[in-house]
């Protein structure tokens, strides 16, 4: 009897013995970066414990090491046990004795290997499982991360750029990188310009006057002067749809009073690396949305222009009280 409990005492510290070696090799091995290494642990203490710990650990190395099919096994063997239930934004697995994952970390990174295998009806699918996710947890642009790496591996360019221009706006680093790469390759604008505040920026016109452009804050405010110009924009964005033109303004603009109940929209333009707003008159003629594809950084038909894109505005000049300047800009 003393001889069965002394062999399985031996038994018992000889697997925990082999266990702590595994975990300690394949800890120095992932230290030292080399995940092929800790790969082949991970294999042998599988054989011997294959636990939820080790399969993630396995998978994870898989994935950096670009054994894409080998992490996707690894990672269904994972969920096997979760596979019939209702998951939530909020679902975890443990993956040992004092940590855990949320669920749908792991099906986004089935959603990478799916896309780096390129299968992306799977990828797809995977996005769309993750939809109520990142809704929740999204504050550094995942989901529109993904959506432009979709839409960069379809080929959709100008749809790729838009989506990861906004997640580098939310501070993804990998959506910036990726940004700053079809920038180049398309003659996109490889800066993110940012909005004008109320603090305005001076613009100047094709005949070398200048005026302060600015959020206009009063819209009874009558302009001090309203002229034709012209201004050369870099490039266009897009065109956003407006609730009301402002009737104050249209009073001033030749064939425009008491149209202020029509449809218009609001041309968004890059100028000096700044967004400004050029609002498009009812009855303007310039940038159909024929042409604007072209010009537009966020179509996937844009052309890179040779030269600045000049556009004839009426510009509805304002100062206030304490001298402060700002305009509005009108397509004609």
């Amino acid at each position: 009897m003393m001889k069965n409990v002394l062999y399985f005492i031996l038994l018992t510290f000889f697997l925990y013995s082999c266990h702590t070696d595994y975990r300690s090799k394949i800890n120095n091995a992932i230290l030292s970066g080399d995940d092929e290494l800790a790969i082949s642990y991970l294999d042998k203490a599988i054989e011997d414990d294959p636990s939820t710990e080790f399969l993630y650990m396995r998978a994870d190395c898989e994935m950096k090491v670009g054994k894409y099919e080998n992490a996707l096994r690894d990672y269904e063997r994972l969920l096997q046990p979760y596979s019939t239930e209702k998951q939530d934004v909020d679902s975890y697995i443990d993956i040992s004795k004092d940590s855990s994952v949320n669920i749908n970390s792991i099906y986004e990174k089935q959603l990478s290997a799916y896309y780096h295998l390129g299968r992306m009806d799977a990828a797809e699918r995977k996005f769309a499982q993750l939809s109520p996710y990142f809704e929740y947890h999204d504050s550094n642009g995942q989901a529109d991360y993904w959506n432009g790496m979709i839409a960069k591996k379809k080929g959709h360019m100008g749809d790729a750029y838009c989506y990861l221009h906004n997640a580098s706006k939310k501070g993804n680093t990998n959506a910036f990188a990726e940004f700053k790469k079809i920038a180049k390759d398309t003659g996109r604008p490889s800066e993110i310009p940012s909005e004008v505040d109320s603090t305005g920026m001076e613009i100047q016109f094709t005949d070398g006057t200048k005026w302060h452009f600015g959020k206009q804050r009063e819209e009874t405010q009558e302009p001090v002067k309203v002229e034709k110009k012209q201004i050369a924009v870099d490039y266009l964005k897009k065109y956003i749809l407006m609730n009301h033109l402002n009737r104050n303004a249209l009073k001033y603009i030749p064939g425009m009073r008491n149209k202020e109940k029509k449809p218009a929209t609001i041309c968004l333009a890059y100028f000096q690396n700044k967004i400004i707003q050029i609002i498009k008159l009812p009855n303007g003629n310039q940038l159909p949305e024929t042409l604007l594809k072209k010009h537009d950084v966020c179509s996937n038909d844009y052309a890179s222009p040779s030269k600045p894109l000049l556009l004839d505005v009426w510009v509805l000049k304002y100062q206030n009280a304490q001298g402060e300047k700002t305009c509005e800009l009108y397509l004609i």
